[in-house]
This record gives C-alpha cells, structure tokens and sequence, in this order.
C-alpha cells in the first residue's frame, strides 16, 4: 500500500501573520521505492516528515490528506495515530543526540520499543544485537551497554537507524542519515537501508537529504523542494543526467566535481511569481508576474515557465 499525500499545506504563525511553509505538495511513495527529497535548509523537507508523524507544534496550521490504507493520517489525533507509529511508520531522526535518553543504555532504548509491543525480550535482543552488527556498531554487545554521551554522533546516528528498522516498518522516514558520517560509514547506511528492502521488498523509503552522492546512490526517484514548494519530481537518472528546474541545475553545478558555482542568496517565500525567479539565471517577464504550476513533463514534473 502506497503513502499518498494530497495538496498538503502547512503554515505558521508569525509576527506579521502566517508563513506558508509547505504549499501544494503532493506526492506518492509505493512499496519497494526509495525517493529523496532534496533542497536548501529551510525549505520544508523535515516538516513535511513532522507532519505526517504528527509531530509539529501546537498552532500550525495544516490542510490536505496523507492517505495509508485508506486511513487519512491527518485526520488522526495522538492517540489515533499512535498504533500506526514504529510498526508502519518509523522515523530516523536528523538530530540523533536529543533523540537518544542520556540516562539510559543505548541496548535498553532499542529494544524498548519491540519489548512494549509485545516481542519476547530476547527475540528483541537479538534483532537488535543483527542490526548493529550489520551497521558496524561492534562488538554489539559492548555498543548496547553504552551510554549515548559514549558514542560518536556518527554511531548515534547509525543506531537510531537500527532503532527504526528493528521494529519492521512499512514506510521509512529518513532525516540526514548520513549527516557526520564519513565515506566508509555512508556505505554501510546505503547497505543496511538496501538489505531491509531485501529482506522486507515492500519497504517504502523516503530519505531527505543534501547528501547527493547519497541520492545517486539509493535513490529511485528525486523529488526537489524550493521555498515550500515542489519545483521538480523525476527519475534519479533524469534529475543527475538532465535536470528540468534551473534550482535543480545549480544544485548539481554546486558540486565539487562540477565546478562548485554557488548561487546567490535572494528573498525567495514572499516573491510575486515564481519564488526562484530573483535567483534564476534564466527569468523571464513572466516568471517575475505569475507563479508557474507543476507542469508535467513525458518523465517528470516540473514548476517553470521555461517548459510550458
């Protein structure tokens, strides 16, 4: 069953009234899929992943559906949407340190979670014990006696992966897995998020991420986020080989291997028209006066007069 999100729109509250921070985004993530949502911080990515957990502070205000199996999870309130939590939906958190306890033993946190729905206490061991072998957290039954304070913010993020996939999820939600990992630890988070789609074909993955050697990696679908709005959605090979949107461009041209070009910062969210037009090496007349839809293209969608 896909995770389908419709016409989501998320504000807050500010001193000068509501700041829209998600508009119009729609998107579908079916089983077996891996899609990466990318763009600058502070366009949206992690609170499009808060809200659909529920998770965002008293005061916003949301509109839309985010249907899985035919239950709008917005519609539910806490204790709705508690059940389907860790079992169907699990989140693996940006912020790894404020999401482990530091008074508690890292084994005893992963397998809380198991143990309180019902799994036999050494059935959650030794699920545990797999993956943080699998992640290179070793020996585990050392790593599972430590505190959080005694593990790098590399190895804290790694088991707040395993914390996530020991309960067997349906969907998968990824902040910034691989934020303080290095080169050799990034490979093993793309091997242990690839061997539990082996092992479970019907995971759904959506990772959000500024990592793009990790999209190019595990990614089958690029969705790109500009001020709160989708600007492109369309293959991994597509998005690398000939990106659509001019963001999506200068996100790649900002790569080393590709000439490391920055663009310029400009007043984007509060713009008439298109909110990339005062960036956009490419505007036009029209982009400064009217604000392009998601056009859809043979492979792709994209929000850019240049290929109406």
């Amino acid at each position: 069953m896909s995770l389908r999100v419709e016409a989501l729109r998320v504000a807050f509250p500010g001193p000068d009234g509501w700041v829209e921070v998600l508009e119009d985004f729609s998107l579908t993530l079916s089983p077996g899929e891996t899609v990466a949502l990318v763009g600058e911080s502070g366009a949206g990515k992690s609170v499009f992943i808060e809200t659909v957990l529920g998770l965002l502070p008293a005061g916003c205000r949301v509109s839309g559906r985010a249907w899985f199996e035919g239950q709008d999870l917005l519609s539910l309130n806490p204790a709705q949407l508690r059940p389907w939590l860790g079992r169907v939906l699990a989140w693996v958190p940006q912020s790894a340190a404020q999401a482990l306890h530091p008074m508690l033993p890292l084994g005893f946190q992963l397998r809380e979670a198991l143990e309180a729905r019902g799994v036999p206490r050494a059935e959650a061991r030794r699920r545990v014990f797999e993956l943080l072998e699998a992640l290179d957290l070793r020996p585990a039954e050392r790593v599972a006696g430590q505190f959080p304070h005694q593990l790098s913010g590399g190895m804290r993020q790694r088991a707040m992966l395993v914390a996530a996939l020991a309960q067997r999820p349906r969907v998968l939600l990824v902040d910034e897995p691989t934020k303080g990992v290095d080169t050799e630890r990034k490979a093993q988070v793309v091997a242990l998020l690839r061997q539990a789609q082996a092992l479970q074909p019907e995971l759904a993955v959506l990772v959000v991420t500024h990592d793009l050697e990790l999209v190019q990696a595990i990614a089958d679908r690029v969705v790109v986020l500009y001020a709160g709005q989708i600007v492109e959605a369309s293959s991994t090979s597509d998005f690398f080989q000939a990106p659509l949107h001019p963001f999506a461009q200068a996100l790649l041209a900002a790569l080393p291997q590709r000439g490391l070009q920055a663009l310029p910062w400009a007043e984007s969210r509060l713009v008439q028209g298109c909110r990339f037009h005062s960036r956009c090496p490419k505007v036009m007349e029209r982009c400064r006066a009217q604000a392009p839809p998601l056009i859809s293209r043979p492979s792709s969608e994209v929000r850019c007069w240049l290929h109406d």
